[in-house]
């Protein structure tokens, strides 16, 4: 852990700036969002994906400044708990946003439950991540099973999240609600 806090473990890296940059954006428009009106279910799904795309920016941030590979598990870790929980946000924000979130409730929590088991299993087992790979402009992580189970979670949420804004669409009744 000492490491990671040793700072001979990092280098420039202007992908890396730019993508923080991005990072700190990201979490500022969310926070905003959040307290135009705390109350709302909308307002707090949208800044939970703009927290879940800091962690993630962020982390790949920090990961591109690494010069160990070691170092840049940790990282790549921390950005990808991130990222576990983006499809469940965004599908929390699209039943919110089309007003199906006392309907669909049930169906967030399990989904944010099933981004917590594969946050856990990130962070606790090494079937997420399979190691490492150097490019030019820094190390990028090779999936291992897990990490392809994820992905397929992640694209069939994101499906069912356009199809809840589809669904929304198609039932507003007024050009206003459109």
């Amino acid at each position: 852990m000492s490491e990671l806090f040793n700072l001979a473990n990092y280098g420039p890296n202007a992908h890396a700036e730019r993508v923080l940059l991005s990072s700190v954006a990201i979490l500022l428009l969310g926070i905003y969002v959040l307290l135009q009106n705390r109350k709302s279910t909308g307002n707090l799904a949208f800044s939970l994906i703009c927290f879940c795309m800091f962690v993630w920016l962020s982390g790949f941030g920090f990961m591109s400044f690494v010069k160990k590979e070691a170092i840049t598990l940790y990282w790549f870790k921390y950005a990808e708990a991130g990222v576990c929980f983006i499809p469940a946000s965004v599908y929390f924000f699209a039943v919110s946003f089309v007003s199906l979130f006392k309907e669909k409730r049930h169906w967030v929590v399990f989904c944010y439950s099933v981004s917590t088991v594969f946050a856990v299993l990130l962070l606790s087992t090494d079937y997420f991540v399979s190691g490492v790979h150097k490019y030019y402009w820094g190390y990028y992580d090779l999936f291992g099973p897990l990490g392809h189970a994820f992905m397929v979670y992640f694209v069939l949420l994101m499906m069912a999240s356009i199809y809840r804004f589809y669904y929304g669409l198609r039932r507003a009744r007024t050009e206003h609600a459109r």
